[in-house]
């Protein structure tokens, strides 16, 4: 693969006094674009006996900057969220931020966590909520909206992120309704999970292939899971209801 890390346009420019100069090359492109033209040409200079000769070039490389796929999903607020049984309309926030070097998509997905999960500090107790959807802010953060003042929406589940550019950030809501059976203590949570994607076909990890100088490739920052890029992330509910004797 296409090393994803430095700088663009390499001209290597070595003296020599005599002999034979075979030089390589590598991209360096950390935060350059996804599929920006890179080309690469040495030049070696040299005399012979002491008389400079005509500097030698190399042949002219070029090829494609990778798709560095890196991103973060995080938990929003410093403690878990309290409800009350039976309460409509709850929900938990998460961000997604894309550190990558290309505009991503992000399927989305949440799963209710088992007792003695961890969440936070503490751990689920395994009951689950009513009705849980997913919703995605309107704009990115930064970008006229998706910040800590906007209102949450529900209604609109959505499952996906679509066209999340570089260095820029998106809430991310799971609304629930608590059931009325929920007793005082109990921490009902959630799990979300974002899988990196392009046009809604998840993106395939291409760190271990061959380099292909002109096609841009997929390199994932973290481990894939199941082939896929995915992250998750949990938060939780804290119930506080009335003890009547």
């Amino acid at each position: 693969m296409k090393t994803v890390f430095g700088r663009l346009g390499i001209v290597m420019k070595l003296g020599l006094s005599a002999g034979l100069l075979m030089v390589g090359q590598a991209a360096f492109a950390q935060d350059t674009t996804a599929d920006t033209d890179v080309t690469n040409q040495a030049f070696v200079s040299f005399s012979v006996a002491t008389v400079p000769q005509s500097t030698v070039p190399s042949n002219a490389v070029t090829f494609k900057v990778d798709r560095r796929v890196d991103f973060d999903v995080s938990i929003v607020g410093a403690t878990l969220t309290t409800i009350a049984p039976n309460e409509p309309g709850v929900f938990l926030e998460f961000q997604v931020t894309n550190d990558s070097n290309d505009t991503l998509d992000f399927d989305l997905a949440q799963a209710a966590l088992n007792s003695g999960d961890p969440v936070r500090s503490t751990n689920a107790t395994g009951q689950t909520m009513d009705n849980v959807s997913i919703e995605v802010a309107a704009d990115f953060i930064g970008g006229g909206g998706g910040g800590p003042s906007e209102t949450p929406v529900r209604g609109a589940n959505n499952n996906a992120i679509v066209g999340l550019p570089p260095t820029r950030t998106i809430r991310v809501y799971v609304f629930a309704d608590a059931p009325a059976t929920l007793a005082d203590g109990n921490i009902p949570a959630i799990e979300l999970s974002a899988t990196a994607a392009l046009g809604g076909s998840p993106l395939v990890d291409n760190s271990g292939d061959a380099d292909i100088a002109g096609t841009v490739q997929n390199v994932f920052v973290n481990a894939p899971v199941g082939g896929n890029a995915i992250l998750v992330n949990a938060d939780g509910f804290t119930v506080s209801s009335a003890t009547l004797s």
